[in-house]
């Protein structure tokens, strides 16, 4: 069920069997992906669903993510995804995200960056007023404190992977979909972190979009080390580069709980 809120919008959700591990917890990159859900849902509610951006030549980009994971729910689990967004900065918007269980406990919330797009010409266009009027709450929600500083992967790659992308990874426009650029990266951390570790944060920098076809290159890195509280962390990096072109395309990391 949807719910317009006074400073956010909020829908229920129910954790599906096909997003799950084989603890039966969400996978991240699902996790994630209920952000992007919402997102779009919140844009259909107040009008600018995803025929009026086709018939308008405009879009919503996504530039970055950053998740902050507590604690995962489990298959079947009901939960309530909300969000609130401030659409400001000439063609720049901020949208966060909260993600709670039945008694209230926040599971997860994030922060992101989305950019207003000329989807024909190519370029950053200015988000009008009656943009800003559609996503403004009657509240204003405070904006999470949540940074964008990406960690950045140190030392050499520790594998290099060419692959195509294909139908299943592309989104409407027919462009790599925000989330499986997460699903590649999890594809590439080594069964010994991922069956060990659990995932406390992801960042997620978009630099150059690619389409259905193009053959991308990921150089793979990870490394372990004590937090400043003294726990023992990984850190796993995917870098996304054009194979052809050698062009920076997207840069994943994840933050894990040994």
């Amino acid at each position: 069920m949807e719910r317009m809120e006074k400073n956010r919008f909020s829908i229920d959700y129910r954790v599906p069997y096909s997003d799950v591990t084989s603890g039966r917890k969400i996978r991240a990159d699902k996790l994630v992906d209920c952000f992007q859900t919402i997102a779009i849902a919140h844009s259909d509610a107040v009008g600018y669903d995803l025929e009026f951006f086709d018939e308008s030549g405009l879009g919503w980009i996504m530039t970055y993510w950053h998740v902050r994971i507590f604690e995962k729910p489990y298959e079947g689990d009901n939960i309530l995804l909300s969000t609130w967004c401030i659409p400001h900065k000439r063609v720049q918007a901020f949208r966060d995200f909260s993600m709670e269980d039945e008694k209230g406990r926040e599971l997860a919330h994030g922060s992101s960056k989305w950019a207003m797009m000329d989807t024909v010409k190519r370029r950053p266009a200015r988000i009008k007023r009656e943009f800003y009027d559609a996503y403004a709450f009657e509240e204003e929600n405070p904006m999470m404190d949540i940074d964008f500083d990406t960690p950045q992967p140190e030392g050499e790659p520790e594998s290099s992977v060419v692959f195509p992308v294909t139908r299943r990874d592309t989104d409407t426009n027919d462009h790599t979909n925000n989330i499986a650029y997460i699903t590649w990266a999890m594809d590439e951390v080594v069964d010994d972190i991922y069956d060990r570790g659990e995932v406390t944060d992801i960042w997620v920098e978009y630099k150059k979009e690619c389409r259905r076809g193009t053959r991308v290159r990921s150089f793979n890195y990870s490394r372990e080390y004590e937090s400043e509280a003294g726990k023992v962390k990984i850190q796993t990096d995917s870098v996304f580069r054009d194979a052809e072109s050698g062009k920076m395309l997207a840069h994943v990391c994840v933050e894990w709980k040994a």
